[in-house]
């Protein structure tokens, strides 16, 4: 039975070890994400360039968000995380982080053009933008617009924002 102990400590410290190692080998790394959803209804300085020159806007938000999942070797700590943000060097910063999944987010525009409201709501797929534009409450507005695309460790990943249908 004596003989055992040290084989089991020398298994209980190698457990250890690699359990340690491969929490250190995990960095999460999430510069400058927001401690929720942006508060509304304004948190961009200015208009997309790609909308057509409006006479007011009163809802310019834009937001996008990562879960970040934990390995199944953190132990005491094993979870997922939401991270938020409101631009795109830092969202794409954020997906660097191989635990980084399922990115989405919203991008709603409103306001009005000759007296008349109007309402846009981009959603963000990870994908290249459609061609075409659409008639919204009056203005033609583009179907997609390409956001950013970046080289990551699984490759190149491109995201857009696309209109989405009322």
């Amino acid at each position: 039975m004596k003989a055992y102990v040290p084989w089991a400590a020398a298994a209980v410290l190698a457990v250890t070890a690699l359990l340690l190692w491969l929490n250190l080998r995990e960095r999460d790394l999430y510069a400058y994400a927001l401690p929720g959803p942006p508060a509304g209804p304004v948190n961009q300085s200015s208009p997309p360039s790609w909308l057509p020159p409006v006479d007011e806007i009163t809802e310019n938000l834009l937001w996008a968000r990562i879960d970040d999942v934990d390995g199944w070797y953190r132990v005491f700590w094993a979870g997922t995380d939401v991270y938020w943000f409101d631009d795109a060097s830092y969202f794409a910063g954020a997906l660097k982080n191989r635990t980084a999944t399922n990115p989405t987010g919203r991008y709603r525009i409103a306001g009005r053009h000759k007296e008349a409201p109007f309402r846009l709501v981009y959603v963000l797929p990870e994908a290249a933008p459609p061609d075409g534009e659409a008639e919204v409450a009056g203005l033609t507005v583009p179907l997609g617009v390409h956001w950013f695309t970046s080289e990551y460790w699984n490759g190149r990943r491109t995201f857009s924002w696309i209109l989405e249908r009322p």
